[in-house]
């Protein structure tokens, strides 16, 4: 099972430490993998997008929920170049 998460642009988001509105400033995109997802292999292709913070407090990448520490979901490494 493949799927795509995404946002759109010009979307609003929060910065992850100090909630203040955050524009995306670049995005990278990411697969992570789960083997038994309600007994199916899923992939979830996403844009993750990279905020800056309207406060200056800096950027970061934007919280994902299946990247969380005890996801049962792996991030599977883009190899460049191939």
């Amino acid at each position: 099972m493949d799927i795509t998460i995404d946002f759109y642009h010009g979307g609003t988001f929060r910065w992850p430490r100090c909630g203040a509105h955050a524009h995306v400033s670049e995005s990278v995109q990411e697969i992570w993998h789960r083997e038994n997802f309600f007994h199916y292999t899923a992939y979830l292709h996403v844009r993750v997008p990279r905020l800056a913070c309207e406060k200056e407090c800096g950027t970061s990448n934007a919280v994902l929920p299946w990247a969380q520490r005890n996801s049962l979901f792996t991030l599977i490494p883009l190899v460049l170049g191939v």
